[in-house]
């Protein structure tokens, strides 16, 4: 559930253990903790004999972390059902809330070029790969950090023996778009991109896309009655924050419900061998969701 963490790596370079307050393990920060804490609540206010005040679904999406190509659609369906959406994906900068996020764009490049043997025949090939390298550049150098827009090429294939000029390569854009004018932006400059070698052929096409949400009055007065809930319980979140990742919170603060994400677990080392979460945080993020579940009410929500 929402981890980027291969088959092997429990019993390989991440096993599960715990060490002093951390608790280490694949996906246990983000975000395995938080799909714990969010049963633990309502488990307990279950077992207490209580009930949410608002009937509550539970979603688990198991192809978040490649963008939900499959589960988008029944996710905004469920959302425009309901009146309040609570994303347990894992807090940012040890206790602060997620109020808004940025932008995913994905783009596909190919370069499809003139193959030839690389000894004997090398001036007679077009390197697919060379066009790609030269096509990499210009799409990173896109990348504006005064608006918090960046490009990475984060994945790049081809060729097929190394004695031959390569036919072809494919590489895929992961892009931050903070708000829809720069996905606007973004996107036009990379569907206008012409290959520099003139015998190669060039295709840009887009890939998944989370929208940008922001921060509306409903999510502000959500994340207020949050806050005063964590300061009650003694476990004060940490302030707001606008997240740079993408969740599926995207998705249902695009549709306009008021969303508020990074509800989960306090950790760090996301997508990598020494993920862990604070064992300290558990109980009480767990009572924040109970006490979420308990006083959120139809008030709270967009309709």
């Amino acid at each position: 559930m929402d981890t980027v963490h291969p088959v092997g790596t429990l019993s390989g370079p991440l096993p599960m253990r715990v060490e002093g307050d951390r608790a280490y393990g694949p996906g246990i920060y983000d975000m395995k903790g938080g799909n714990s804490i969010a049963f633990s609540a309502l488990v307990h206010l279950h077992a207490t004999g209580q009930r949410p005040k608002l009937p509550v679904t539970v979603m688990m999406i198991p192809d978040e972390e490649i963008g939900s190509p499959f589960s988008r659609p029944y996710i905004e369906v469920e959302a425009k059902k309901h009146a309040i959406v609570l994303v347990v994906e894992p807090s940012g900068d040890f206790g602060r809330v997620t109020i808004a996020r940025h932008g995913i764009a994905r783009y596909n490049v190919k370069t499809t070029g003139v193959p030839a043997h690389a000894g004997a025949y090398h001036s007679k090939g077009r390197s697919a790969i060379r066009e790609m390298a030269r096509q990499i550049l210009a799409i990173e150098a896109m990348t504006d950090y005064d608006r918090n827009v960046t490009l990475n090429v984060g994945i790049i294939h081809g060729g097929t023996h190394e004695n031959m000029v390569p036919l072809s390569c494919e590489a895929i854009v992961y892009c931050l778009v903070p708000l829809p004018e720069h996905e606007a932006e973004v996107r036009a400059k990379l569907l206008a991109l012409t290959a520099v070698d003139p015998d190669v052929k060039l295709e840009v096409s887009p890939g998944l896309y989370r929208p940008s949400f922001v921060k509306s009055p409903a999510i502000q007065r959500l994340y207020d009655h949050t806050a005063k809930l964590a300061h009650e319980i003694g476990y004060p979140v940490k302030g707001e924050r606008v997240a740079g990742g993408g969740s599926d919170g995207n998705f249902t603060g695009a549709l306009g419900v008021p969303t508020l994400d990074g509800l989960g677990v306090l950790g760090d080392g996301p997508h990598t061998h020494q993920e862990y979460l604070l064992v300290s945080c558990l109980v009480p993020r767990t009572k924040l969701l109970m006490r979420l579940f308990e006083t959120l009410d139809a008030s709270f929500g967009s309709r």
